[in-house]
């Protein structure tokens, strides 16, 4: 579950106030995935990224996988994602110096002490086309299995949220269409889903649409 009440996002740039978000109120229920578009510069991001814990919020109340974000210090805020909820970036953010197989096992750290999450991660390898690709580094992969590779980090501990902030936005239709696939997998699977894309509604089969327009919902 995501819930933004009355949430406000400003920070000073250049010696003046930037009002990123104003009074944002939404709720999106487990198992659902709520798609967010709007115009560049409208807040989508920042939206994402106080979803993630990833920014504090200038005002309001935000409530994620069952936790509120209010006050909590950069640690927790580590360990929420870690345990609940996966960010999927446009900019991958792979580790450059990791193969694909140990970027996807990131997310338990200590992958000997997590049991099948090997196997799962070469799961995971298999469904999104890379199983070839499992020793390849990021520079040695297109966009589109970088991407790819991402996701399937992302989901790779069945994470109660995820937050994808336009994952498809530099890829083939053939790729875009597989990262939307295993999104809406992850909803079937019960994760609440929060996806920024610039992609058809109807390619993507939202329960719910928001508006983003300077900074507001419309």
């Amino acid at each position: 579950m995501i819930q933004f009440d009355g949430v406000s996002k400003q920070f000073r740039k250049d010696n003046a106030v930037v009002r990123a978000l104003e009074d944002i109120t939404f709720r999106v229920e487990r198992g659902q995935l709520a798609l967010v578009r709007g115009p560049s510069g409208s807040g989508k991001t920042t939206l994402i990224n106080l979803a993630a814990g990833l920014t504090h919020a200038s005002r309001g109340s935000i409530r994620v996988a069952g936790t509120c974000l209010d006050g909590l210090s950069l640690r927790e805020r580590a360990a929420l994602r870690a345990r609940d909820v996966a960010v999927v970036f446009q900019l991958f953010h792979l580790v450059p110096y990791l193969t694909a197989l140990e970027n996807i096992l990131l997310p338990t750290l200590a992958p000997a002490k997590t049991g099948n999450a090997v196997e799962r991660a070469r799961e995971l390898l298999l469904e999104l086309g890379l199983e070839s690709r499992a020793s390849h580094y990021p520079d040695e992969m297109s966009a589109g299995e970088r991407q790819r590779c991402a996701l399937a980090r992302a989901l790779l501990t069945h994470p109660a949220v995820v937050l994808a902030d336009e994952p498809t936005g530099n890829l083939d239709p053939a790729s875009a269409d597989t990262v939307l696939a295993h999104l809406d997998r992850a909803r079937t699977r019960g994760a609440t889903v929060l996806l920024v894309s610039h992609q058809s509604v109807d390619s993507i089969r939202p329960d719910v649409t928001f508006e983003l327009c300077e900074g507001r919902l419309v």
